[in-house]
């Protein structure tokens, strides 16, 4: 089979202009064909979606970025997102018409990653004109035809990545200037493996909605914040596999901790959504695969950002360290208090950083080395499983957690088992896709009390065997 070229999508009076042509900075889009071969790809991986089945997304993603957009001027390559996301949709339509909506998901995670590619390469060459000129074209689309304004979430999502992106790059530019030389990058990478599924199949409720200090990852009067998104947000307005954490970058709270979830119009149901944190400009997600990525929707990951700036082995270290501080926010405070910290590590680096610094000016900066072997004792007791406490009669400490709604979230299976009917069905009524060994846990109350969430709070993690004060 092949995609049915006669079929194009065509929303009602889509010739007629309600408010003169909105097309001011970019031209009115057309279709973009692309490569027959991965026209093809397309239409078949939305023909063959089924739960329970793998899509290879990304790959599909990457190739069409790479043969139609990378490399082009930024005027030329957001064009050509505009008019590739009309293409996709157009190879689409027939597949929506015959199996319903079970393949938007596919469709949109393409588009949302080509969005993301296009952001991480042009975030750091736009000028602030611009990125205002996109904006007005974005409020333009809503004020003229049904044709233009679908086109409105895709300049949305654009604009917010182009935002997210800019400020990671800022991060970054501190960040890369650190004299340190990560070595034994995959063993690191292994490593941080053991320590997320620790986390992921023994955490008994979400992470703590929280803020740190990292002297290390970042400058004096930053912090980053872990945020628990069913705490903060209500994940039900969007039809997506919730993140296990979003992580963000900004100075200390100094209010409560609230997430604005802004969509785009629904006149034709669709809808694009972003999150959006007071102080913060840039949001990136934990997702179930252990992955940090550049939002909750697509599926690039935050560490090819780290590979533009040439410090893709630093991304290793820093996502160990960050899933280690993951696995404190959601044990029990006996577990954290009884394992090495994460601030004494980080302080010890600094201070072999602070060492090396010679007083001559001419004299040659030196690296620290930072071996794979140095990270065992954080690494060794977050990735076993942890002992319950002993029968002594001691009472537990467990840490207070408002009681809340946790929405339906996805979770691995062990290998070898696979998601039952019930666990199919319910996922389908949610348009949600199930990967092989993957199911669905239902939407479900959890902690102990139906009050409101509690501002944010400094994260207590151990130093020198006592707690952090707040």
């Amino acid at each position: 089979m092949s995609p049915d070229r006669d079929r194009r999508y065509s929303p009602p009076n889509s010739e007629v202009q309600t408010s003169g042509d909105p097309w001011v900075y970019l031209k009115r889009p057309t279709e973009r064909r692309f490569d027959p071969k991965l026209e093809y790809q397309a239409y078949t991986t939305f023909l063959s979606v089924r739960p329970g089945r793998t899509m290879d997304v990304l790959s599909l993603s990457d190739r069409i970025y790479d043969s139609q957009l990378r490399g082009q001027t930024y005027p030329e390559a957001v064009q050509g997102y505009l008019d590739l996301a009309l293409r996709l949709s157009n190879i689409h339509l027939p597949v929506q018409q015959r199996n319903g909506t079970r393949s938007v998901p596919v469709l949109n995670g393409i588009i949302s990653n080509l969005s993301s590619s296009l952001a991480i390469e042009y975030a750091e060459k736009i000028t602030e004109d611009q990125i205002q000129q996109l904006t007005h074209q974005m409020d333009l689309t809503l004020r003229g035809d049904e044709w233009s304004e679908w086109f409105h979430p895709k300049i949305n999502v654009l604009l917010y990545k182009l935002e997210s992106c800019r400020g990671i790059n800022e991060w970054l530019d501190y960040f890369s200037k650190l004299p340190v030389e990560v070595l034994d990058a995959d063993v690191l990478r292994e490593s941080a493996d053991k320590v997320f599924a620790n986390s992921r199949d023994l955490r008994g409720y979400g992470v703590k909605t929280s803020f740190f200090k990292s002297p290390l990852f970042l400058p004096s009067g930053f912090v980053f914040h872990f945020i628990d998104p069913e705490m903060v947000a209500d994940m039900r307005q969007v039809k997506i596999d919730p993140p296990l954490a979003w992580v963000s970058i900004g100075p200390v709270p100094k209010e409560e901790l609230h997430v604005d979830t802004e969509s785009s119009s629904r006149k034709r149901n669709f809808t694009s959504t972003r999150f959006i944190v007071k102080n913060i400009s840039s949001i990136f997600s934990l997702n179930n695969d252990g992955e940090f990525h550049l939002s909750p929707n697509d599926q690039i990951p935050l560490k090819r950002v780290f590979e533009e700036k040439g410090i893709g082995d630093a991304y290793e270290m820093w996502r160990l360290f960050m899933l280690s501080r993951f696995f404190d926010l959601t044990r029990r405070a006996d577990i954290v208090d009884s394992i090495p910290s994460i601030d004494e590590e980080e302080m010890a680096i600094v201070g072999e950083i602070d060492a090396s610094k010679s007083i001559l000016p001419w004299a040659k900066k030196k690296k620290v080395k930072l071996e794979a072997n140095r990270f065992k004792r954080l690494v060794v007791p977050r990735a076993k499983p942890q002992e319950e406490p002993n029968d002594s009669g001691e009472e537990k400490v467990r840490r207070f957690v408002d009681r809340h709604m946790v929405t339906w979230f996805v979770r691995p299976l062990p290998k070898g088992y696979h998601a039952t009917e019930r666990a199919i069905e319910y996922a389908r009524e949610h348009d949600v896709l199930l990967y092989e060994g993957e199911t669905i846990v239902r939407s479900h109350w959890r902690g102990s009390d139906k009050g409101k969430p509690k501002l944010p709070v400094k994260a207590s993690f151990r130093r020198d065997g006592q707690k952090i004060k707040k």
